[in-house]
């Protein structure tokens, strides 16, 4: 998918949208430039990449809180200035490679025109949102980014700061996912299993909208030896066209 990807929103949704979840780190350490990379070779839709924050202010990519699976030192990510962060080489399957931790400023310009990004943002509170915001506004990537919310109710302060930013919030029962539909303020939702049987989602409320779901964990571990498994999982879900996976490859290979 290209720089057009959202002005293509709402003619491609006869094709499912496919997400390479912290990048494709099946064949680079996750959340790396080189994940980011891989991602587009698998012809991803969409790359998810995690945001933390130094001592010292840099937003940077990283999922976890603690450094020592990512990069073997035992210490918390926040902890470090973004010099030291910068010292460290990242794991990849528990082996030492050559690639750094990457600022969420050189992931966006990585990922520019080519690949969109959806951020789980770790970082907490609205002035570290907005500070997020700016960056993003700086690189000019607004028409290029998702921004994952796990509390739907902050996208009612966070869009007015610039509403070409999309917003994804996540919904965990069927009354946050309507008051997110009667806000009108996104067309994308992320949604569990639990919302299999839902009235709403099936419903012609939901025309235009991108519905996020996971095959993370048991269906990935399936699927990716046994295409049937995802299929099977797609097809229990209808309703959904944007599937997060550790597998884009195989994921996209078995929906072909």
């Amino acid at each position: 998918m290209k720089p057009i990807l959202f002005l293509l929103w709402f003619l491609s949704f006869d094709q499912p949208w496919i997400v390479a979840h912290r990048g494709g780190h099946q064949y680079a350490p996750e959340n790396s430039l080189e994940a980011i990379e891989e991602a587009i070779q698998h012809k991803a839709d969409i790359v998810e990449l995690d945001v933390r924050r130094s001592r010292d202010g840099v937003f940077f990519l990283m999922h976890d809180s603690s450094l020592k699976r990512t990069t073997g030192m035992d210490k918390k990510a926040e902890e470090l200035t973004w010099t030291e962060l910068q010292k460290l080489n990242l794991l990849h399957n528990g082996k030492l490679t050559s690639h750094k931790i990457p600022s969420f400023e050189e992931a966006l310009l990585r990922a520019g025109n080519r690949i969109v990004i959806d951020i789980d943002f770790k970082v907490a509170g609205m002035d570290a949102r907005r500070d997020a915001y700016q960056l993003i506004e700086k690189t000019k990537m607004e028409s290029q980014v998702l921004f994952f919310l796990y509390d739907y109710k902050e996208m009612f302060e966070m869009h007015p700061w610039n509403p070409k930013i999309k917003i994804m919030p996540r919904v965990y029962k069927e009354e946050d996912l309507e008051e997110v539909v009667a806000s009108g303020l996104t067309d994308i939702v992320h949604v569990d299993p639990s919302f299999k049987n839902s009235a709403l989602l099936r419903s012609d409320k939901m025309k235009g909208y991108r519905i996020w779901i996971n095959t993370l964990g048991a269906v990935d571990q399936k699927g990716v030896t046994d295409g049937k498994a995802y299929r099977d999982f797609v097809s229990d879900f209808p309703f959904a066209n944007v599937f997060q996976t550790d597998f884009p490859l195989q994921l996209r290979q078995a929906l072909r």
